[in-house]
């Protein structure tokens, strides 16, 4: 359900009037690359919802990678859920011989200090 908002170009959804409720919208998504970017622009790229990546804490993003890029083995200190929205994702485990191919709606728990890619 939409209503109208005299101040705006777009109508807002109920969500985004109540108290203690944020909304953004797909084209207001900020992404930012993490990592190297190519020449032709593909890489990993990031878009934060809540927090900051540069200190430790709670976060929430969003993050999508180009077809074909691969983040390589790395950890976190923190745990993490993860969920494939679209397109394929390969998610290694112990080495890049042994790895999953995750599709839409397929989501994963990281535990925190694991070497893991993707």
């Amino acid at each position: 359900m939409t209503i109208p908002d005299s101040d705006s170009p777009k109508d807002q959804t109920i969500m985004s009037i109540m108290p203690g409720t944020i909304v953004t919208y797909p084209e207001d998504l900020k992404w930012e690359p993490v990592g190297p970017v190519d020449e032709n622009g593909k890489g990993i790229f990031v878009s934060l919802i809540y927090g900051d990546l540069q200190t430790k804490g709670p976060t929430h993003f969003l993050m999508k990678y180009s077809a074909g890029v691969t983040a390589p083995p790395h950890i976190h200190t923190g745990d993490y859920y993860a969920v494939v929205v679209s397109g394929k994702f390969r998610h290694y485990l112990e080495s890049e011989n042994e790895y999953e191919v995750l599709t839409p709606g397929a989501t994963w728990f990281q535990r925190g200090d694991v070497v893991h890619a993707g």
